[in-house]
């Protein structure tokens, strides 16, 4: 009899802390505003949609997020291609309390593995560690005392194109970007095209388990 109880005890235990957790999750109000505003395209756990080009955004800074959105809020992002034409158009729609609340979120989220991108990685990981690890960090972790996002987990087509309207003015172009600014002239330093492949393949090749 007190074995039972003593089970008993326990399974009672357990669907308490269950349903408090689940409370607690459901009453986040970061959670709710992203399922409303963000899910449909960047996924319901926010690791990204590569059919909708949306990026991942989980384990992602939280002041980064902020930051961007801000950026398409003002237009010092946005303006320039017709995706980021898209996300100013929902952003413009989330309050900065909103933002805050959903930046928080996804960043606690885990992280997204990343679809592959072709290229050599080997040689990827050596022009990574030269040109952008300083910044992002040796496993692409980023880094927030410089203000540099994480890349891990988000896909490679998605970052080229990134790093593609870096070069070409697309973005970072604006003065209201400080720190689109410094990777304008930090992609000026790596151009050629295998290169950037390579690197990025070797990027999409990190789990979120070999970046930790």
């Amino acid at each position: 009899m007190v074995r039972f109880s003593n089970s008993l005890s326990l399974l009672i235990g357990a669907v308490l802390l269950t349903a408090v957790t689940s409370e607690s999750s459901a009453n986040d109000p970061g959670e709710l505003i992203y399922t409303a505003k963000c899910s449909s395209c960047h996924g319901s756990k926010a690791e990204g949609n590569t059919t909708l080009n949306a990026p991942a955004l989980a384990a992602q800074q939280a002041n980064y997020i902020v930051r961007q959105i801000g950026h398409f809020n003002s237009q010092a992002r946005g303006k320039q291609d017709t995706y980021a034409m898209q996300m100013a158009a929902i952003s413009s729609t989330i309050n900065d309390e909103q933002t805050k609340q959903i930046a928080n979120y996804v960043s606690q989220l885990p992280a997204a593995t990343a679809a592959r991108s072709d290229g050599d990685t080997a040689q990827g990981y050596k022009y990574y560690q030269s040109s952008c690890g300083g910044c992002h960090g040796g496993k692409a972790e980023g880094n927030q005392s410089l203000n540099s996002p994480r890349l891990a987990g988000i896909d490679g087509d998605y970052l080229q194109r990134q790093y593609s309207y870096f070069l070409n003015g697309k973005r970072g172009s604006d003065k209201r970007d400080r720190f689109g600014r410094q990777m304008v002239m930090i992609a000026n330093t790596l151009t050629e095209k295998e290169k950037i492949r390579d690197v990025f393949a070797y990027i999409s090749s990190l789990t979120p388990e070999g970046d930790e």
